[in-house]
């Protein structure tokens, strides 16, 4: 992957991650999960993935893309995998909804 191709796949995701952060992060943190939290979202139609390693304290952190692919357009279902450094079971979401209406997307966490 091109450092053209990872910035496009960058951009991408977080756009489409950005509004769940504060959910996301909140849902890390009533759960006990350590300030140092891994999330990981995988379209679940064709096997697109972000994965960032974030301080959930530092919202712009979650920006910071370990690893991501994109081969096409972002659209749910997307699963949220979300866990910390311990041995717990990681947190499961799924991201629903309309592939034409982003504003109407829903995020359930699973457990």
């Amino acid at each position: 992957m091109t450092e053209d191709e990872k910035k496009k796949a960058r951009n991408a995701w977080v756009s489409v991650l950005r509004p769940w952060f504060d959910q996301i992060s909140a849902r890390g943190t009533d759960q006990g999960l350590r300030r140092r939290q891994t999330v990981i979202a995988i379209v679940k139609n064709n096997s697109d993935v972000f994965v960032s390693r974030y301080d959930a304290s530092l919202p712009e952190s979650f920006e910071d893309m370990i690893s991501g692919t994109l081969s096409e357009p972002i659209r749910p279902p997307i699963l949220v995998f979300l866990f910390d450094d311990s041995t717990r079971v990681p947190l499961r979401g799924v991201i629903s909804g309309s592939a034409e209406h982003w504003n109407l997307w829903n995020l359930v966490w699973l457990e």
